[in-house]
């Protein structure tokens, strides 16, 4: 039997509601439903599932790669967020991800909670594509930390004084500036902190990272495009003096590392990939008349 997997942000007004829903939508097409947690306390590996020898191990249990191949697609009910730490936790599975906007903004969900049956009903028979998103993979101080679908930034943590951004690209020093931080965003992640930095709205398949600054204290400062074969280096300068938790290395704000002068963040395009489950009436701009 075919099985989906159900992801709810049971923090979201009237979740339960929809969750009930979801599933008996599930069930009338004949699918099995497993449900996950949407925010599992971080573990060793942040959270996301592990590939095992017998299976998948998700939240302390084994899901075995026989039930797993019966597996479409993942349905997603809440906002971005949810979305965000859904794609990343079961990013090993390279299952398509379907986001039904429970929250507030939803960018990167599919569609509205208004839509919610007819989206499922048109899942359940197939009729989607899969889109395939860029990731960037983040090391700190050679140290793998992992994938970001949205966003990797630096940021002056609560009252700390301001922070001195140096940026290079392939080894090359693209800009310093005084500011509260910088991020590099994927085209995915145009639309996230990155628009709110003042950087441009990229449409989710270009290939490239946009690397903002926030907050410069500078009127040369501007968001600039790379390509996404290049290669990105971030540091805190000296400059300005860096004390024990004044600066933060943010993976998709969900998470975070105090870094100091003597740390070095290179990102990269990641090998992996996260997949989108998209209807054919879909529109990036009709989400973004609608959004904005």
């Amino acid at each position: 039997m075919p099985k989906a997997i159900l992801v709810t942000n049971t923090s979201k007004h009237d979740s339960g509601s929809y969750r009930k829903l979801a599933k008996d939508i599930l069930a009338r097409n004949n699918f099995d439903c497993l449900e996950y947690d949407a925010f599992p306390p971080l573990e060793e590996h942040g959270g996301s599932i592990v590939k095992m020898e017998n299976g998948f191990l998700i939240d302390g249990e084994i899901l075995s790669f026989e039930i797993a191949k019966d597996i479409k697609f993942i349905l997603v009910l809440g906002g971005d967020g949810t979305v965000i730490c859904a794609a990343r936790k079961f990013l090993e599975m390279s299952l398509p991800v379907f986001g039904v906007n429970i929250g507030n903004i939803g960018f990167l969900t599919q569609c509205e909670s208004n839509d919610m049956e007819k989206a499922i009903e048109k899942l359940c028979k197939g009729e989607f594509l899969t889109e395939e998103r860029m990731l960037i993979n983040c090391t700190f101080n050679g140290k793998d930390i992992g994938e970001a679908i949205n966003d990797i930034y630096i940021i002056r943590n609560g009252f700390s004084q301001i922070v001195e951004a140096r940026v290079w690209v392939n080894k090359e020093e693209a800009f310093s500036f005084a500011g509260d931080g910088v991020v590099v965003s994927t085209p995915t992640g145009s639309t996230g902190y990155n628009l709110s930095a003042g950087g441009a709205i990229v449409k989710p398949d270009a290939r490239i990272m946009q690397i903002t600054p926030m907050c410069p204290h500078s009127l040369k400062c501007r968001s600039i495009l790379v390509s996404d074969e290049d290669e990105i280096t971030l540091a805190v300068g000296r400059k300005h003096k860096v004390n024990p938790k004044d600066v933060v290395l943010v993976v998709d704000g969900q998470e975070a590392v105090f870094i100091d002068s003597d740390d070095l963040i290179v990102l990269r395009k990641s090998d992996k990939k996260a997949l989108f489950a998209k209807l054919s009436d879909y529109s990036f701009f009709n989400v973004l008349t609608q959004k904005l």
